[in-house]
């Protein structure tokens, strides 16, 4: 893999610029990776999305001379090919990733069909790493138990800090951190939302 230079999203988000079409840009850069996972046949689940796996490397720079960073997608250690012959569907059945940032239903360890889990278990990771870096580095989830407990309504629980963020970006995440899995976007349908309405353009055309 290419060096990233900017470490991770971790290490960087204290410092990173919050205004609003750099959250969009953020977005599009990791979510086209994971829209090219899920449209591989048989599809990959990266099952460990979390800021520590988003490395920044950079690719620029700015008409004022600051860093341009492009957001990439990193290890794939428990990533996992969803072969229908072997699974009988687009469905994964075992625990992995990193418990805060897990989909609820990734948790499920019940013996029956409800334990089933697919690639939008992906899209709930991505919401919640969204929250984290529009928080400035505040995690949605303190506990498995909070994120089992969840029950929707996330832009009603926006800090002053968020509620700069368009209703656009606020129902985006909300969609993802739905407990539903059925009714959270897919990966090409966020992807297609960042680039509606030159979302990811800097106003200021410095870059």
């Amino acid at each position: 893999m290419e060096y990233c230079d900017c470490g991770t999203l971790t290490e960087f988000v204290t410092t990173m610029i919050k205004e609003e079409f750099c959250v969009w840009r953020t977005l599009a850069h990791f979510t086209s990776a994971i829209e090219y996972l899920h449209s591989k046949r048989p599809p990959i689940m990266h099952r460990d999305i979390k800021p520590d796996n988003i490395l920044g490397k950079t690719s620029g720079y700015a008409l004022d001379g600051s860093g341009l960073i492009t957001w990439k997608l990193a290890d794939f250690g428990i990533a996992k090919l969803l072969n229908k012959k072997r699974l009988e569907s687009d469905y994964a059945q075992t625990f992995a990733g990193t418990e805060i940032y897990m989909a609820p239903e990734v948790m499920d360890t019940r013996v029956d069909v409800n334990n089933r889990y697919g690639l939008s278990a992906d899209i709930w990771s991505v919401g919640a790493v969204m929250h984290f870096y529009c928080s400035n580095g505040k995690h949605l989830f303190k506990s498995d138990m909070a994120v089992w407990n969840w029950r929707g309504g996330y832009s009603r629980r926006l800090n002053q800090s968020q509620q700069q963020y368009s209703k656009g970006l606020h129902s985006l995440v909300s969609g993802m951190l739905d407990p539903d899995p059925e009714e959270r976007p897919s990966a090409s349908q966020v992807l297609l939302e960042t680039r509606k309405f030159h979302r990811t353009r800097d106003p200021s055309g410095l870059c």
